[in-house]
This record gives C-alpha cells, sequence and structure tokens, in this order.
C-alpha cells in the first residue's frame, strides 16, 4: 500500500496537469498560409456550439481557408506560439450579410488561462451581443468590461476581399481593416492589461449565438505574423 501511494499521487498531478490544456481538444492538424495549425474538436464556448467540427476546416487546391457552421462550428489555432507583433489576415467572403447569428473570430488568445483576458485580442464580425446592429465589426481588447470607452469599437463594412491587421506592442493595439474601396476602419485600444503569455497563440474560429437558417462558409485567403516588440 505505502508504494501505491506515491503512484497515486504522481497519476493524480498528470491528470490535474494534463486537464488545463484540453478545454479545446483537437483530433487533427493542417498548413494553411505556410503555417501549423491546429483544428479544435469537442465542445464548449463561445456561443451556443455544440460541438466544434474538424471536418467544417478546410484548405482548398488555391490555399484558401474554408470554415463552415450550422449546428457545428470551426476553429483553428497555430501551432507556433505568437505575442507582441504584427497579424495580418485576407478575409475573402462577403461579410456585410453574414447571418446575424453567426461571428467570426480573429484573435489571439492564452490557452493556458496564464494571463488576464487570457492575452485575447479580438477582431470579430458579427452581432456578438445585438442581432440588430447595422456595425458588424468590433475591435477589443480582452477584458472589455472595465473600461468599454477604451477598450472596444464597432463600424460597418464595405464589400470584400478584407484586409484585417492588428498591431500589438507594450502600449496599445492598433487595429486596421480595408475593404475593396479601401474604406479603412481603425481602432486603438490602451491599457493593455499585461504581455502577452508565452503560450498565446493566433486563432480563427467561425461560431454562432444560436444556429444558423441555413449553413454559413467563410472563406480566408491569408494570414501572416511578424513578431517583434515593436
Amino acid at each position: 500500500m505505502k508504494r501505491l501511494i506515491p503512484l497515486v499521487i504522481a497519476c493524480l498531478a498528470l491528470l490535474a496537469c494534463g486537464s488545463a490544456q484540453t478545454t479545446r481538444p483537437v483530433n487533427s492538424q493542417l498548413t494553411w498560409s505556410g503555417y501549423a495549425w491546429a483544428v479544435r474538436s469537442g465542445k464548449g464556448n463561445p456561443g451556443s456550439c455544440r460541438h466544434w467540427n474538424p471536418q467544417n476546416v478546410e484548405v482548398d487546391s488555391h490555399g484558401h481557408l474554408h470554415l463552415k457552421v450550422a449546428q457545428d462550428c470551426a476553429e483553428i489555432h497555430s501551432e507556433q506560439y505568437t505575442g507582441y507583433g504584427t497579424y495580418s489576415y485576407s478575409v475573402l467572403s462577403d461579410l456585410r450579410h453574414l447571418d446575424p447569428s453567426v461571428v467570426l473570430g480573429l484573435f489571439t488568445y492564452d490557452e493556458l488561462e496564464t494571463h488576464p483576458g487570457n492575452s485575447e485580442i479580438d477582431v470579430e464580425v458579427g452581432r456578438v451581443n445585438d442581432f440588430q446592429s447595422p456595425d458588424p465589426l468590433t475591435f477589443s481588447v480582452q477584458p472589455t468590461t472595465s473600461d468599454l470607452t477604451r477598450r472596444e469599437k464597432t463600424s460597418p463594412l464595405g464589400p470584400p476581399p478584407y484586409t484585417v491587421t492588428f498591431v500589438w506592442a507594450p502600449t496599445q493595439v492598433t487595429f486596421v481593416v480595408t475593404d475593396v474601396t479601401g474604406a479603412v476602419h481603425t481602432f486603438v485600444g490602451t491599457d493593455l492589461p499585461a504581455p502577452p503569455a508565452k503560450t498565446t497563440r493566433a486563432y480563427v474560429n467561425l461560431w454562432h449565438n444560436k444556429s444558423p437558417r441555413k449553413p454559413v462558409e467563410v472563406v480566408l485567403g491569408s494570414f501572416h505574423y511578424a513578431r517583434g516588440g515593436l
């Protein structure tokens, strides 16, 4: 019995350490835009998604990323850790008429929750909190609850394609989105809660607050990350 006690303690310790890393389980990987990505599976937030389905994510012969959502949702995250630097996404789909229950997220996140607000820097397209809002584009630095006027802004969108960029520096996050007309939407988030966690990654997801009336697909052309303290 005495010999079993250390073994039991070790097993429990392994389970405890593993639990924090499996809140977004993955069961497949893909390569997109020159980066390796893990594809999410299983259940969990955000929204009302019953399941995160790897079959809702694919890269076509042109190298474009397709995310689909119906009852199941879609999410990928970079295998590479990120942090301060420039994040840039190109979005090919027309987002002006996205189903009001669906949200496209382009963001960073600390899965291990070692950072206030989980190192979450967000660009979201969708009526996250207001289905009737005419402005689907939202910028935010999490957590936003302490000062919404400095950390969140909504904006309208023109036609595609879109270039979505945010630059995460020690004192601020600068967001810039352009559409095909050349219209520019900007926001500067300040009062940052902390430096990025060492386990921060880049994410892309497509989710819903309730199942859309019909399946929705969003196509992204590319992603690029340039590290730097700036």
